[in-house]
């Protein structure tokens, strides 16, 4: 399992990069942890950027 603790440290580590980076970092480690190019589920991942 992937699992949040995972998540977290993922965007703790990347917390300067911009939004679309971080997605792109995020969905490179899930494929590196499955081992899989492709998923075979559906897969929605959103990140927000808070503004002043």
């Amino acid at each position: 399992l992937f699992g949040k603790s995972r998540l977290m440290e993922l965007i703790q580590r990347a917390s300067i990069r911009a939004p679309k980076e971080l997605g792109k970092n995020i969905l490179h480690e899930l494929r590196n942890f499955s081992a899989e190019s492709h998923f075979s589920d559906d897969m929605t991942l959103m990140i927000l950027q808070r503004t002043q």
